[in-house]
């Protein structure tokens, strides 16, 4: 994964392969929302945003918030910056 995803960016370029199917990111046409941590130097919030330019969704958007990689998802400020968000933004989509 770190030489393909990472150091390859394999799935930015629709080169990424699972079971010999091409993980085709402009296929995505569902509502998405990205989240990026603004402390995360693994996934950083410039190239996290790029996800938005990949797929082919036009319901789509990006919260850069509080955290690190871990941090986003399980760190404190975890449920008010993504998890309440994250819930009201599938409960207007839920409609």
């Amino acid at each position: 994964m770190m030489r393909e995803v990472v150091h390859g960016n394999k799935l930015g370029k629709n080169e990424l392969t699972f079971g010999g199917r091409v993980a085709d990111l402009r296929r995505v046409t569902c509502p998405l929302l990205a989240f990026a941590g603004e402390s995360d130097n693994v996934a950083t919030p410039s190239s996290t945003r790029g996800i938005l330019e990949l797929v082919a969704s036009t319901d789509k958007a990006f919260r850069s918030v509080p955290g690190g990689h871990v941090g986003i998802v399980a760190g404190s400020s975890a449920p008010a910056a993504v998890w309440q968000p994250m819930m009201d933004w599938l409960r207007e989509r839920a409609r």
